[in-house]
């Protein structure tokens, strides 16, 4: 049931043979007056006609009073809002509206009724998203429409005018330098970073949706005028002569959430079956948002069809740790690899307390939109979601399995090397800075070349510190392995001076810069790519040197006598920690890792060869 301060709303229970649902009646009335609702009973297999309402649940503290079948119900003030602005004035409106049309103090009703939520809103004739009122603290009065004399731009016309795919009737940098345009352009921000863009339903709410009207206030926007608006922001940002600009920015950044939505809808239309984009899809759940944590799994169940082959189940009586589990043990049985855990971002060993540490904690809410787009990191450190892949491994089945205890994830591999020392962790920054100084730190630690595992130590040592791929500019800046002249750019690093007659001839022209500058300014934008390649690839990551010899790259959780390990089913290696459970020794997953020389099917070479062995590998 659901209680509020002054009564509770009894609920008849749901008929599942004809897939029966709830629908909210909104009973017409003018806008100021308190909104009144009815529940009915219709069953989804005899099509009935209603809408889907989408929204930001809110502070479960701030509430208004609405009426259901007559009985007050406090309503969280955002949801009485909703209501609010979609009632009509002349006739009803039906809605579905997930906190009121489900018994949520039924947890079999809920498991149910959630694992229907992709056919409610398939079945939606319209998927009405609210996004809060045009201006939270002043909206417009609702019957109001805009006048000749108002100066700002109204967001229908911004979107109108800039949210086109092509044929703008006016440049955005042109329209960057009339201040009534700059002023909704920041109204259009505040809109784009409202919770409701982080919501983990909206993903489903919006992708299965046949028809979407998105409402803020009493203004009606378009989902496609709104993407194209920031992607018409984007390209501004990478157009020739493009100077600095504080609103594209903020756009861009802001719109990362949209982007991400309306591309993840693109690319499950086109790749139906389980495979990188499924894998994109659980990363993003880390920066969006759940009242209830368990939701991040739940709410991609009606958009990965085949976690329903896995066994994958909607169950609110499983805690956290067993739904993130259940997860690992539904995608071993669908996908068959373990490619997954390097998809996701490596966590530090902290924040993987409360689960094994081979299993994602989807539970946390980690920010993977702090850079902008054009800058963003693909979704795995060393697993490329475009372009350049590794292949450590290239056999696709793995042959790993859950014990009963949900503890133990059993798989097989070979145990490649020891680490032997370690650096601290570097960033960006810090390698744009101080260049020579991170040079000569990572040398001294590598030795003399008669202690490296390579025959060019020089080459192994700097494309390590790329993980051997760069954004390529050519390639819609998608990975590319990389290229032979970023050594001479690294040899150059706090060492030298270069002109543009003694560049290698193999140098494009994107990579040359202007011959005007002077040798030494001409020598760090030519270096500039290495190093923000570089930094890119080794932020808050640890180079190491192995027993052998070897170079690689991994995370803060490192430590030397850890081991470097290819495990079947994993395109990239990992490093494992071993402890002992009595006089059984097993190990625990530290990270995904680079490790130079063995990113290419190696491993597998020398298992054929004879020179390694497969092991039986536990992970707890």
């Amino acid at each position: 049931m659901a209680y509020t301060s002054s009564g509770k709303i009894e609920y008849r229970e749901l008929n599942q043979s004809v897939r029966e649902i709830r629908l909210l009646e909104v009973l017409p009335a003018p806008f100021e007056e308190t909104v009144e609702t009815r529940l009915t009973y219709k069953a989804l297999d005899e099509k009935p006609t209603y809408d889907a309402l989408s929204y930001t649940w809110g502070d479960p503290k701030i509430t208004s009073l609405i009426l259901i079948n007559s009985i007050e119900f406090q309503a969280t003030s955002n949801l009485e809002l909703a209501l609010r602005y979609l009632r009509l004035a002349d006739q009803s409106r039906i809605l579905w509206v997930d906190a009121i049309c489900i018994d949520q103090g039924n947890i079999k009703e809920r498991n149910q009724q959630v694992g229907m939520m992709r056919d409610i809103y398939v079945a939606a004739q319209t998927v009405r998203t609210w996004v809060g009122q045009e201006h939270e603290e002043c909206d417009r009065d609702p019957r109001t429409e805009f006048t000749p004399e108002k100066t700002d731009w109204p967001l229908e016309k911004l979107l109108s005018v800039f949210g086109r795919e092509k044929d703008l009737e006016m440049s955005v940098t042109e329209g960057l330098q009339k201040i009534s345009i700059v002023r909704t352009w920041l109204k259009f921000v505040a809109i784009l970073r409202r919770p409701y863009w982080r919501r983990v339903w909206i993903q489903q709410e919006v992708i299965c949706a046949q028809s979407i009207t998105i409402h803020c206030g009493s203004t009606t926007l378009d989902l496609a005028q709104i993407r194209y608006a920031i992607i018409n922001m984007r390209m501004a940002a990478f157009s020739p002569g493009y100077e600095y600009n504080q609103i594209i920015l903020r756009v861009v950044v802001a719109g990362s959430y949209v982007l991400d939505l309306c591309t993840l809808q693109d690319i499950l239309k086109k790749l139906p079956s389980f495979g990188q984009a499924h894998l994109h899809l659980l990363r993003s759940q880390l920066h969006r948002f759940a009242t209830d944590p368990r939701d991040k799994i739940y709410a991609l169940k009606g958009l990965i069809h085949e976690w329903d082959k896995g066994g994958m189940l909607v169950n609110y009586e499983w805690t956290e740790r067993q739904v993130y589990v259940e997860t690992v043990r539904s995608l071993l049985r669908v996908w068959g690899s373990l490619d997954f855990l390097c998809h996701l971002p490596c966590l530090p060993l902290d924040l993987r307390k409360d689960v094994p540490s081979w299993c994602p904690n989807f539970g946390l809410s980690i920010d993977l939109s702090t850079s902008p787009p054009l800058h963003a990191r693909p979704p795995s450190q060393f697993a490329s979601f475009g372009g350049y892949e590794y292949g450590a491994f290239r056999k696709e089945k793995s042959e790993a399995y859950l014990s009963s205890c949900e503890s133990a994830l059993h798989t097989s591999g070979f145990i490649l090397d020891t680490i032997l020392d370690l650096i601290s962790p570097t960033d960006d920054v810090m390698w744009i800075r101080n260049q020579g100084a991170q040079r000569s730190k990572i040398q001294a630690m590598t030795g003399p070349e008669s202690d490296s595992a390579y025959p060019d130590s020089i080459e192994a040592l700097w494309r390590t510190l790329l993980a051997n791929r760069i954004r390529d500019p050519t390639n819609n800046n998608n990975y590319s392995r990389a290229p032979g002249y970023f050594g001479h750019m690294f040899s150059l690093i706090g060492n030298g001076m270069t002109t543009p007659e003694s560049l290698p001839s193999t140098v494009p022209e994107h990579f040359r810069p202007s011959p005007g500058l002077p040798p030494s300014d001409y020598t760090r934008a030519y270096t500039l790519p290495f190093v923000t390649n570089c930094g890119a690839a080794s932020s808050q990551r640890c180079f190491f040197k192995s027993s052998k010899g070897y170079f690689g790259l991994a995370s803060i959780d490192a430590k030397p006598g850890d081991k470097v390990c290819v495990i079947i089913g994993m395109k990239v290696p990992v490093i494992i920690r071993t402890f002992k459970d009595g006089q059984i020794e097993d190990y625990i997953l530290i990270s995904d890792a680079y490790f130079h020389g063995w990113m290419d099917g190696e491993a597998i070479e020398n298992f054929e060869s004879g020179h390694l062995w497969k092991e039986e590998l536990v992970l707890y």
